[in-house]
This record gives structure tokens, sequence and C-alpha cells, in this order.
């Protein structure tokens, strides 16, 4: 029989009262025997806690601390069943928001949690695994360490899981941040063939060719496509050419002024240069 959803509706009860009937009917609630199985200390003071709460968050605390539960159960192997009946008995809202639910350091979905293969509820972990997804549960959620609930499986040899997250889009190319793909954390022959039959074809990628060593090509006759050795060097003399050209200082066009003294200097110095070699010329 489902008690978690009962104590959730009970406690919501208890909630919506006047303040000063909160505390002992909350008492009287979590000390009932139908729930002892499922409470411990540690749910009591923190259902206390989201009880007397006095900022306006006493539900959110409260859906949280019956959230936890179900997780505790979930994780715990011979009460994994006990955790697909109460499940199930989660209204659509309630399952929606546990299924997205992040827990743990490192941020793991109920579906990460659920994908640890136990050794003798496996089925039950199936069927849960199902209803997680059909509410919403991130099939390729990742933890802090990248880990998604495919990567898990596969590290616990959980075949049956494997192939239910594969069916259901799981990408098994993902890495971890220490570069592990799903195929390299398990040693199960099955779940390598399971990846290999589910993982998409490497896309080819066009490459040309590598060139023959008698092909008839030389560095100054290249195959189509390629730029021989002569035309490399006649391209770097064209850029060099243009590189000079536009870093080459404008010319300046001399005035009219200053056009006739450099006649006249020129005409000097050619003077004097005939006379100097006249006169290198005497005897």
């Amino acid at each position: 029989m489902a008690v978690l959803t009962e104590l959730y509706k009970e406690l919501l009860l208890i909630i919506n009262q006047p303040t000063e009937f909160n505390r002992s009917n909350m008492i009287a609630v979590i000390n009932r025997e139908q729930y002892q199985p499922i409470l411990n200390e540690s749910y009591k003071r923190k259902i206390a806690i989201a009880i007397n709460n006095k900022k306006g968050k006493n539900a959110k605390l409260l859906r949280t601390t019956i959230f936890e539960i179900l997780v505790n159960l979930i994780n715990t192997p011979e009460k994994t069943g006990n955790a697909l009946e109460e499940y199930r008995d989660f209204d659509p809202e309630l399952k929606r928001s546990f299924a997205i639910s992040i827990w743990g350091d490192k941020h793991m979905t109920p579906l990460h949690i659920n994908s640890i293969k136990s050794k003798s509820e496996q089925k039950i972990q199936i069927a849960i695994a199902k209803l997680l997804l059909e509410h919403g549960a991130g099939i390729n959620a990742r933890d802090t360490e990248n880990y998604t609930p495919l990567h898990i499986a596969c590290q616990t040899n959980f075949a049956s899981m494997v192939l239910l997250l594969l069916k259901e889009g799981a990408k098994p190319l993902l890495q971890t941040l220490n570069g592990k793909y799903p195929y390299e954390l398990t040693t199960d022959e099955n779940i390598h063939k399971l990846l290999k039959t589910h993982t998409p074809p490497m896309k080819l990628i066009n490459v040309p060719a590598p060139l023959k060593p008698n092909a008839g090509h030389t560095p100054f006759k290249a195959p189509p496509g390629l730029m021989s050795l002569s035309s490399m060097r006649a391209t770097t003399r064209r850029t060099n050419n243009l590189r000079s050209l536009l870093l080459r200082p404008p010319s300046r066009k001399p005035s009219r002024t200053a056009s006739a003294p450099a006649s006249r200097t020129r005409s000097r110095s050619m003077t004097r240069r005939g006379l100097h070699i006249r006169s290198a010329n005497r005897p």
C-alpha cells in the first residue's frame, strides 16, 4: 500500500491550518505506526522544519522531503518495490517534479540513481525508469562529472537498462569529464554489442587521395587542385611587389619655383664633372 502519498496529503492539510495547531498535529501524524517503515529521525526533523517554516516555503520544503524519502526507497534494494508503488500513486504534477529533481553533491537525477544495477530488483528498476521517462526525466541529463544515466548503467553492467535508455534516445557518444565514453566503462560484451548497434556511423570527411610515388607529379608539375612550386614562387613574388608598392611613400611633384634651381644645379655639376675630366686628361 502506498503510504507516502497519504503522509504528504495529511501534512499538506496541517500546513493549511492555523499555526497553533501545526506542531501537535504534525507530531501525531509522523508518529503513526503506518508511517514508521519509511520515516527515520532525520526525515521527522526535516518535516518539522518544513511545517514550522516562517518564510512561506512550507509546501516546497515538505515536497522536497517527500521526494528525498522516495529517492531513498529507490536507492535501497529491498525497498525498490515500495518505491514503484509510491511513485505510481503520485499525481501527475508530483511525478513530473520528481522526475526532473536533482539530488546529492553530484547533482544526480532519480534516473541516474535508478540506473545503478541492483542484484534482485532489476525488473522493478526498469518499470521505474519507464515512469520517470514518461514524466519528463532527462535521458541525457548530466551530473557534476558529466555522467549520464547511460554511463552509470554501463558502469554497473546493467544490460536491460542500457537497452531501454538506447531505445528511448540516449546518446552513446557523450563523454565524461575524464573523456570516458559509455562503452569504455563496461566489461559486458552484450552491452558492447548494444552500443555498437545503436551508435550512428561516423560521418566521412572528404580528404584528397594521397599522391602516388610514380604518378608523374613533380614539384613543378602538380596534380589538379594543388599549387606547384613554381606557381608558389610566382605568387610570393607578386605579393612582395604589391607589398612594396603599398608601403612606398607617395612621391611629391616639384613646384615650378623649385624646378629652375634644380636644373641649374644639375648643369653646374655636369660642368664641373666635365672640367675635372678634362683637367685629368692634361699631359
